[in-house]
């Protein structure tokens, strides 16, 4: 009998609630923050979209340097403790962003802000390996992506009305109080310790201090997890050249502003929905969903492109929610095997590491794009990275299927050996 029907349900886990609860205020408090960033600067204090891209990249680069220290850190103290201590300093800051009334002020706060906020993710990834069976790990997973998405539809929202309401710094506030309400909730899971008396497979022992190149280390022995890594970070690097670049794209059509918005919307909605299906599917087949993943975000950036082109605006944003869909099934199943994959002791320094993975292409991606668009056009750049990632899917789907049909023609030998031999032989 499968092991996820005897497990009692997923929702019957206190410690799960609890933790998503808390992933749930925090990315809610973060989706608010960022727009009264963008209100902040772009309305307010009339700076151009330079200083709006600026405050992204000093909010996120400051990460890439310390996710791996932070996962190490993670793998050795008290992760509920490390989360804590993540908001509360968290929380200090963005009351200090209540404050400010200069750019580089906002700047400096930014940074800051990143920096505390790259101890809470590892410890927290740490935590839901501890908390969730290996056998639920897929609908974890999967819970995690509809939260993440349904904020990021519902925050800017509501974030709108607060500003437009009490003026832009309110949600600085808000967020603040975001901040103390999931520390309060982190204060009463139990655990965070178990990975302290692991000990980690073919490494040395836990009672070693962890070093900033674990993480590294350990993906790079592990071919499985290593081409999965490769392969994401290129999706994600193709991704992001157009991503960013969308509102490039649609705005010389009619209402261009509405239809970005609906775009956005339906690129969130496109992930939740799929990411229900998606908690359901087995973890030893995630690099064929990646695959599809991919394939399908590349119809749907290059058929972007062809609708545009063609005076037919109206048909992206059904095209980005099958974008969005085709984005959960490549990084739901990712995500699931990588947890099912890595010990406790060591996930919060393998997922610091492929954070900073990530979190480099989100980085450098905008910046690529936009460089290239200059140099080629929007068009066609959308056309061309569209068409990649159909043929990165297409790629790697082959080799999957080919190293299947290898693999069931190994086993079907085997056993032809098995029930042929004669007894004693083979062993």
């Amino acid at each position: 009998m499968d092991t996820a029907i005897q497990s009692p349900s997923l929702w019957r886990n206190r410690r799960f609630v609890a933790l998503s609860s808390a992933q749930l205020l925090s990315a809610f408090g973060s989706w608010l923050l960022i727009l009264a960033v963008f209100v902040l600067i772009g309305i307010r204090w009339h700076d151009g979209p330079l200083a709006v891209a600026f405050a992204m990249v000093v909010l996120t680069a400051p990460t890439m340097a310390v996710r791996p220290y932070a996962g190490a850190l993670a793998d050795r103290q008290d992760r509920r403790r490390l989360m804590m201590g993540s908001n509360v300093l968290s929380g200090l800051i963005v009351t200090g962003l209540f404050f400010v009334h200069t750019l580089w002020e906002l700047y400096v706060g930014l940074a800051l802000l990143g920096l505390t906020d790259s101890f809470f993710s590892p410890a927290e990834s740490g935590m839901l390996k501890e908390i969730v069976p290996d056998a639920q790990m897929g609908q974890a997973m999967s819970v995690r992506m509809v939260i993440s998405q349904g904020t990021k539809i519902l925050g800017p929202s509501i974030s709108g009305v607060l500003v437009a309401l009490f003026g832009a710094r309110i949600p600085f506030a808000v967020d603040v109080v975001a901040f103390v309400l999931s520390t309060v909730i982190i204060l009463f899971i139990a655990g965070g310790r178990a990975h302290m008396q692991a000990e980690p497979d073919g490494a040395a022992s836990n009672q070693e201090r962890p070093r900033y190149t674990d993480g590294f280390r350990y993906l790079w022995g592990n071919p499985t997890l290593r081409g999965m890594v490769l392969f994401l970070g290129l999706m994600l690097l193709v991704l992001q050249m157009s991503d960013a670049q969308f509102v490039t794209l649609l705005k010389h059509v009619p209402h261009a502003s509405r239809t970005l918005g609906l775009a956005m919307s339906a690129s969130g909605l496109g992930m939740a929905l799929a990411a229900v299906f998606m908690g359901r599917v087995h973890a030893d087949r995630a690099l064929g969903w990646m695959a599809l993943g991919s394939t399908g975000m590349g119809v749907a950036y290059a058929g972007s492109a062809l609708l545009v082109v063609h005076g037919l605006p109206v048909g992206v944003p059904p095209l980005i929610l099958l974008g969005g869909a085709a984005a959960a099934s490549a990084m739901v199943p990712f995500e699931t095997a990588l947890q099912r994959s890595v010990p406790v002791a060591w996930t919060g320094r393998v997922i610091a590491t492929v954070g900073m993975v990530t979190s480099s292409v989100v980085v450098l991606g905008p910046i690529l794009g936009g460089i290239l668009m200059k140099l080629v056009g929007v068009v066609p750049i959308f056309l061309i990275n569209g068409s990649t990632l159909c043929v990165l899917g297409l790629v790697v789907w082959v080799i999957t299927w080919t190293r299947g049909r290898m693999r069931d023609a190994q086993g079907q030998r085997d056993l032809q050996r098995g029930t042929t031999d004669p007894p004693g032989v083979g062993g």
